[in-house]
């Protein structure tokens, strides 16, 4: 047909709203984050702001419930929430070496209806890790 042009591979990717991490993103403004090559691309839609690392600089990604998240990183007591809607948030945090060689972190939460989109995306920035090999 007229449209049917071949494309080639899709690219992995995800959307989710960014909450806190990287200086010149609004918190709670959406965010698409991207797997190209050996980069993860994170671009914030409106207003346009955009970051990358390369996934060798990651060292780990969890994906939690918002309360969990709150106790472990930002160290408060949330209690879980009480919304009869059925909406509740995960957090994803991404832990990673800064260029400066510090240790980092960035947040994003995505809504419970949303989770299984992020968990597919993180699946795929995770596939071709390295195996953490530990000596105790």
């Amino acid at each position: 047909m007229f449209f049917n042009k071949k494309k080639g591979p899709e690219q992995p990717q995800g959307r989710a709203m960014y909450y806190i991490g990287l200086p010149g993103f609004n918190q709670n403004f959406a965010c698409d984050l991207i797997k190209e090559n050996d980069l993860l691309i994170i671009r914030q839609v409106k207003p346009q702001a955009q970051a990358s690392m390369s996934l060798s600089q990651i060292q780990s990604i969890d994906v939690i419930p918002e309360n969990d998240f709150m106790t472990r990183y930002q160290h408060t007591n949330a209690p879980a929430p009480k919304d009869q809607s059925g909406f509740w948030k995960m957090y994803m945090v991404i832990n990673y070496i800064g260029s400066d060689g510090l240790q980092k972190m960035i947040a994003f939460w995505v809504s419970n209806l949303e989770i299984s989109k992020l968990n597919n995306f993180v699946a795929a920035i995770q596939e071709n890790s390295p195996v953490q090999n530990y000596v105790l």
